[in-house]
């Protein structure tokens, strides 16, 4: 897994490549899995838990606040650099369409 990586742009083309398979797997319904869209849940960890629970259909117990570590960006802050990286962003908007996410 490359972690050096050259340019927003090669960061870009990996991250759409990987996706690309996440999202033939899901289109194609090639394994049992389930998306879990956690943007809006991040930082719930009741939310977690029942996103986890539903998809297993199983119970899962609320793991304490203090679990999820440091706080972080509000959900969709990463659209706040949609300028500086426009070139990027088309890379990955088809991708992150095809996973059901909004193309804004």
């Amino acid at each position: 897994m490359p972690y050096a990586l050259t340019s927003p742009e090669a960061g870009a083309r990996w991250l759409a490549q990987t996706l690309s398979q996440v999202a033939d797997l899901h289109e194609q319904d090639l394994f049992p899995h389930r998306l879990l869209k956690l943007d809006d849940i991040a930082d719930d960890v009741t939310g977690l838990a029942q996103a986890i629970a539903d998809a297993l259909q199983i119970r899962v117990a609320v793991a304490p606040p203090e679990s999820l570590g440091p706080a972080r960006f509000k959900s969709g802050h990463w659209r706040h650099f949609r300028e500086a990286l426009g070139d990027e962003f088309d890379l990955l908007t088809p991708i992150a369409q095809r996973l059901g996410y909004p193309a804004e």
